[in-house]
């Protein structure tokens, strides 16, 4: 601002100001009197009371501003516009309606107006092209995502067992062919046992709560293999229940996704967790 500007006979005169003014001039104060109490100059003391003498008020008017150039016809046409074709600039509204005006507008009255309507701009979204080869590496991605090999386990599950006929046969193979594999397992005593945990040493590993049977996929499997072979005759052999397992299993991990997506969005929230990211890896061992 101005050193001019900054002086006090530039600053505006509040309204508390000019009603003292006004009280003052009326009790009889000269107006040399009344400027120097309210530190103003003699010539605006003088015509604030000429104005109030005049017009019996001294409220700043407010100016109405510019007229407005456009009719309530032509608002109609430019709404008109914006709804009919959303990708229409305001230069291609002003070259339509251009000649039902007598005066110059500019495409800053034309926003103006479409913003009085609620109509806003916008912009396209705009996303990275996907070639071909990017779509064979998203198919490449997600079948290297899916579910991996069954195995079956004769007997009890033991440590032992879940080394030698799990872990080192079939899931360290299986993630060392991933790069920036995440391995899950939930803390039953074969997978925490200590054989175990020093086998998966230098594998990223996703942090497990303990007791957190909510988020762990193979428990609410066997649930859903439970209430289906309840629908079935008896199995005759264990080749036969193994056969009906391997052919059922995966249509059962595609029908339960979706609770378990529910089920761990459920448990983090009730965990007041602003943010979740989840990634799974299900290994159904048998």
């Amino acid at each position: 601002m101005p050193g001019c500007r900054q002086r006090r006979h530039f600053q505006q005169m509040d309204d508390f100001t000019r009603g003292m003014v006004i009280g003052l001039r009326r009790a009889g104060w000269s107006l040399r009197q009344i400027a120097a109490d309210t530190h103003t100059d003699a010539s605006t003391v003088h015509r604030l009371w000429r104005t109030w003498l005049e017009q019996g008020n001294v409220g700043r008017s407010r100016a109405a501003g510019a007229a407005r150039v456009t009719s309530a016809r032509v608002d109609r046409r430019i709404r008109r516009q914006a709804v009919v074709v959303p990708q229409v600039t305001c230069t291609a509204i002003l070259q339509h309606v251009q000649d039902n005006l007598d005066v110059p507008v500019s495409t800053r009255a034309i926003s103006r107006r479409l913003v009085e309507r609620g109509l806003h701009s916008w912009r396209p979204l705009r996303r990275l092209p996907l070639t071909p080869q990017h779509r064979r590496q998203r198919l490449e991605w997600c079948r290297t995502g899916a579910m991996s090999p069954l195995v079956r386990i004769q007997g009890t599950m033991t440590a032992q067992r879940h080394l030698d006929n799990v872990l080192w046969p079939v899931e360290m193979p299986y993630l060392q062919g991933l790069p920036n594999a995440i391995f899950q397992q939930h803390n039953v005593r074969p997978h925490s046992a200590r054989i175990c945990q020093h086998a998966v040493q230098g594998i990223q590993m996703l942090p497990w709560p303990p007791h957190s049977p909510d988020l762990s996929p193979i428990e609410h499997m066997w649930d859903v293999i439970g209430r289906r072979l309840q629908t079935l005759p008896l199995p005759r052999s264990e080749g036969e229940l193994g056969q009906w397992l391997k052919r059922n299993l995966e249509p059962s991990l595609r029908t339960l996704s979706a609770l378990l997506l529910t089920l761990c969005l459920d448990v983090f929230l009730r965990a007041s967790l602003s943010a979740v990211v989840l990634v799974t890896y299900v290994n159904a061992v048998l």
